[in-house]
């Protein structure tokens, strides 16, 4: 059986669901008195997103034989975690499968 080289390139772009707006209230135990009596905070936290992740993904996927294949991927992400500004993240992977 004559095999030819299979070559696959992607490209994805997507925007990840989000929150709109909100508010966490928390009731968070932060010590004790010396009776033993457990002292609480009640704390709030907004849960607006001040930004809108983005993700960008390329992908390259070689099989040199029936068999066995070999993916190269690199995944940029804007805004992550939907926070305004934040620093880029880029991750760059790579996988290689065998059949048998």
């Amino acid at each position: 059986m004559i095999h030819s080289t299979l070559c696959q390139c992607f490209f994805s772009l997507a925007q990840l669901l989000r929150v709109e707006s909100g508010q966490a209230a928390f009731d968070i135990p932060v010590g004790r008195t010396q009776e033993g009596s457990v002292i609480r905070e009640r704390r709030q936290v907004p849960l607006t997103p001040t930004g809108r992740q983005t993700d960008i993904e390329l992908g390259y996927a070689f099989s040199p034989s029936p068999t066995r294949r070999l993916e190269f991927n690199v995944l940029h992400v804007l805004e992550p975690d939907h926070v305004r500004n934040a620093p880029a993240d880029t991750a760059v992977l790579t996988r290689y499968g065998r059949r048998f």
